[in-house]
């Protein structure tokens, strides 16, 4: 009777599933990142009430005081919503520089950042991003899925799908003036010109100005793969901006 009572017995009930922060120490949720980000935010929503404000796990995003969209972090989406910046535009119809929401959307590992239009659109962001002083112009990197994905691109506000195109890749963006700008840059002389795994991809910090109507681009130094100081005697590139519209077709 006894070994029948142990063959008849119900197994344990299986133990609750971990947080995915727990599952994987790389996830955002419950993490010093997190801490840190909304710090970040809180001081950002402090120097910007007009853009955005937080309840809770509530984040209401607004354009000149009006609200646009209100994002709620959700598990069985975004986990976190997260303004991790304000970029001021000029506004086409006042002329004024006004603040919009650089959001990250952080689900498990994978982060996701757009730009919050004034029509509560999405405009993605895969690197960095910085807009001129004047609010005129957005420098950043090609987030549309073709062949042009991760090129350098300059957009001229607000008409976001018209860019000048760097067969190049950049990150560290500095404006100078309302035309001019450094950054550090890399290219390739493979296909994928953007590519900085590439064996031959060359790494330089770059200046960007516009010329008339023409964006253009030259290395100022060298530098290493690591973004330290390098020699080289090949000559820097001097590149043109092509001017383009909509979206490319892939190959």
């Amino acid at each position: 009777m006894v070994l029948l009572a142990a063959c008849t017995a119900e197994a344990p009930p299986p133990p609750p599933p971990l947080a995915r922060s727990d599952v994987n120490p790389n996830a955002f949720v419950g993490t010093p990142q997190e801490v840190a980000a909304k710090a970040q935010e809180a001081a950002i929503l402090k120097a910007h009430p007009e853009m955005a404000i937080r309840n809770g796990p509530e984040l209401v995003i607004s354009y000149r005081g009006e609200p646009l969209v209100t994002y709620t972090d959700n598990p069985q989406g975004c986990d976190r919503y997260i303004v991790e910046r304000a970029i001021e535009i000029r506004d086409p119809d006042s002329g004024t520089l006004e603040p919009i929401a650089l959001v990250a959307c952080h689900f498990g590992t994978t982060t996701n950042r757009y730009l919050v239009l004034p029509n509560s659109g999405k405009y993605n962001v895969m690197g960095d991003i910085a807009a001129s002083p004047n609010g005129r112009y957005l420098a950043t990197t090609d987030s549309t899925v073709t062949k042009a994905r991760g090129a350098f691109i300059i957009t001229q506000w607000p008409n976001t799908e018209s860019r000048a195109e760097f067969p190049a890749g950049c990150k560290n963006i500095e404006w100078q003036s309302d035309s001019a700008l450094t950054a550090d840059c890399w290219r390739s002389e493979h296909p994928n010109t953007v590519n900085p795994d590439e064996s031959d991809a060359v790494f330089f910090r770059a200046k960007v100005w516009r010329d008339d109507e023409t964006w253009r681009m030259t290395a100022t130094d060298w530098l290493a793969r690591d973004g330290s100081p390098a020699l080289s005697n090949r000559p820097y590139p001097l590149l043109a901006a092509i001017d383009k519209t909509g979206v490319d077709a892939p190959e």
